[in-house]
């Protein structure tokens, strides 16, 4: 992992015992010409505060799903690959619903983008790609990504950069996932969309 991303959870978790074994200069992404980096360098991840979606139901997989938050996941997947020299593979979704997983398959179809994984916390489990987006989906309450152990393993899959996708609020709520927010805080890594 790039060595800024061990940082919350090596101080969360490790008791500050854990090094990345690489330097940041190695975990660099390669832009394509003309391009603009779309996270710093010192810290290649952001919280993306996704303020107006909102968790629905679907019968079908009786299992949450959130368009706002499956919308910019598929915005973000399209600008990481005209932005850096990576292909479909180079990029993971984490999701803990089943709901979500099947929304954000069809939409980034609908875009012929085909090869990129979307799969649970614990299907991502010893697994690591060079891009990760995590998407929450609850607006109203944390659901089960706030177990501890699933918001390591989300959070430390990620070579290059890591993208959270959430509702700030709705992670407030939560004493372990607020923690979180502040952290990204102290790091300037929260963009507000509507």
């Amino acid at each position: 992992m790039h060595p800024a991303l061990i940082e919350y959870p090596n101080q969360r978790y490790y008791d500050g015992i854990i090094n990345s074994g690489v330097e940041a200069i190695n975990r660099l992404l390669q832009l394509r010409e003309m391009r603009t980096q779309l996270v710093p360098d010192n810290f290649p991840s952001q919280m993306i505060n996704v303020q107006n979606g909102h968790e629905e139901q679907s019968s079908q997989f009786a299992s949450f799903f959130n368009k706002k938050e499956c919308e910019e996941t598929i915005a973000l997947v399209g600008k990481l690959l005209k932005t850096y020299h990576i292909t479909e593979e180079d990029i993971g979704i984490i999701t803990p619903y089943r709901g979500q997983k099947h929304l954000i398959r069809n939409k980034l179809k609908e875009k012929n983008i085909t090869n990129v994984e979307i799969s649970s916390v614990d299907e991502f489990q010893g697994r690591e790609k060079k891009i990760i987006i995590l998407s929450f989906v609850r607006s109203t309450r944390s659901g089960f990504t706030n177990n501890v152990k699933r918001l390591n393993v989300s959070l430390t899959r990620a070579h290059y950069q890591l993208y959270i996708i959430c509702n700030v609020s709705c992670l407030n709520n939560d004493r372990e996932l607020r923690q979180l927010v502040e952290f990204y805080e102290t790091k300037n890594a929260i963009v507000n969309h509507q």
